[in-house]
């Protein structure tokens, strides 16, 4: 069982200051260009949880877009961690807690990287599948990714239709935690901590 913060604003704030560490550094980097490129401020892409894998990942988890916990603005972290408030990071602690997940084996990234109108979503999957393919690029560890959503599923999709490099990588697919059952997203945890572990 893992002992979560009662604090989470402060344990996220303490978070912040580790993002230059060598396994998220180049992440927050890659957030910052995908910012840029749209012309979005600094930071409008939620950076990494450093206490994820980062480029060491084992496992990638991929969900659609970011919600009001991970964006900087509106009391959000501008990060994506489960250390958020909202209702999907509430549910991954749970899913964590019951399956015993290492949250150091996993990347948590969204498949629409940079905040998006829920209209527009559909109109964001090709440029949303560039992005991802840079991402995939970085992580040389990843044995596999948990498409979290149906957008998250599109943009894996449409990455892989141009490339055949990525169809090594087990996929596994669910639910949106904010829609997902408990035992639904308990079994994507537990999928991904198998992937995790494989050699």
């Amino acid at each position: 069982m893992n002992h979560w913060p009662a604090d989470l604003p402060t344990a996220r704030a303490a978070l912040w200051k580790r993002l230059n560490e060598s396994h998220v550094a180049p992440l927050v980097e890659l957030a910052d260009d995908l910012a840029a490129g749209r012309g979005m401020v600094r930071g409008a892409v939620p950076y990494p949880d450093p206490d994820g894998g980062g480029v060491r990942a084992r496992v990638l988890f991929l969900l659609n877009d970011p919600g009001d916990g991970a964006k900087n603005v509106g009391g959000g972290s501008g990060m994506l961690t489960i250390l958020n408030t909202d209702m999907t990071s509430s549910k991954q602690r749970k899913a964590v807690d019951h399956t015993g997940f290492d949250r150091g084996a996993a990347l948590h990234w969204n498949g629409i990287p940079w905040p998006v109108a829920k209209a527009d979503r559909s109109r964001q999957i090709t440029p949303a599948a560039t992005a991802l393919l840079r991402l995939l690029d970085m992580l040389d560890d990843l044995n596999g990714v948990i498409t979290l959503g149906e957008f998250a599923l599109k943009v894996w999709t449409a990455a892989n239709r141009r490339t055949g490099q990525h169809h090594g990588l087990e996929h596994v697919h669910s639910a949106h935690p904010e829609r997902s059952s408990y035992v639904a997203l308990d079994a994507a945890y537990a999928r991904a901590a198998e992937i995790a572990t494989r050699g």
